[in-house]
């Protein structure tokens, strides 16, 4: 099972991520977490985000959750490629390369959880932009994609996120539900 957290920058992603994979093993799964790629990205980011720098991003993303897949029964994304194109399309990047990579690989999420802007400034920490419009613009152009591809996402509630996020894992095991398809 591939699980994916959504949304712009300083939502909390990571904290959730970091949360969700620790759970899942003390409950006796077999998980691991795929962090924020961008760190890594030796190209612009942010406001100053490049095509170049959004297929490294995307592509290094898609390498760590390829092999990852295929070693555990759950892996936790703190970020999906669809929040890497939305940041393309805050540069005005349209290079239908990234699109045609979107809609497929978004596929590949069994479920994807929404985490919106909360607090009220971004903390720096020498990495994400501070820029208040900039994290608003890019959680806007989220909730576009996801309303373009019709895509099922949970919205997390402000409280019991953790217990809300591990019943609807626990939901979709039981269940036996399909990956995502926007098709």
């Amino acid at each position: 099972m591939k699980i994916a957290f959504i949304g712009t920058h300083g939502t909390g992603k990571t904290t959730l991520a970091y949360s969700i994979t620790g759970e899942l093993k003390r409950i006796g799964k077999n998980a691991t977490m795929i962090t924020e790629v961008a760190r890594k990205c030796p190209l612009p980011i942010n406001e100053k985000g490049t095509a170049k720098s959004q297929l490294w991003i995307m592509s290094s993303q898609i390498s760590h959750e390829v092999e990852e897949v295929h070693k555990y029964s759950h892996v936790v994304c703190d970020r999906s490629i669809l929040d890497t194109y939305a940041y393309g399309k805050y540069s005005n990047i349209n290079e239908e390369l990234l699109k045609k990579l979107v809609e497929y690989w978004i596929g590949t999420y069994d479920i994807l959880f929404k985490v919106n802007p909360a607090q009220e400034y971004l903390v720096e920490d020498g990495f994400r932009s501070t820029n208040k419009e900039f994290q608003s613009k890019v959680d806007q152009i989220i909730n576009e994609l996801l309303t373009h591809y019709n895509l099922k996402y949970f919205e997390l509630p402000k409280e019991n996120q953790i217990q809300f996020i591990i019943e609807k894992i626990k939901e979709h095991e039981n269940n036996g539900q399909q990956k995502l398809n926007i098709f």
